[in-house]
């Protein structure tokens, strides 16, 4: 079924994208670098706000420790200012790798 929906996008003159990999625009590469730095960025702040809300889970059960709202919202406040300064970082970058 593939060979013959190829064989009739060709009869159409509906050729395979002849642009090789390398004559991608400037602006498609940053547009992915953007959403992969983003995605990236979105996993590593919801998984250290999983594990701070963990964290102090385990510490209210201590006796000689405190589980704290405050904590970790300064865990996930934290979290986003990194990934803000690393979105940056890589922006700046991203010129000086683009071909």
């Amino acid at each position: 079924m593939v060979s013959s929906c190829w064989c009739s996008c060709r009869s159409r003159g509906w050729e395979a994208s002849t642009r090789s990999p390398r004559s991608t625009s400037r602006r498609d590469v940053k547009r992915a670098l953007v959403t992969f730095a983003a995605a990236r960025a979105a996993k590593a702040v919801l998984a250290i706000a999983l594990m701070g809300a963990f964290d102090e889970l385990v510490q209210s059960f201590l006796p000689y420790r405190s589980g704290d709202m405050r904590d970790w919202l300064i865990d996930i406040t934290a979290a986003f200012l990194a990934s803000g300064v690393l979105a940056v970082c890589t922006l700046k970058a991203a010129p000086a790798r683009l071909p």
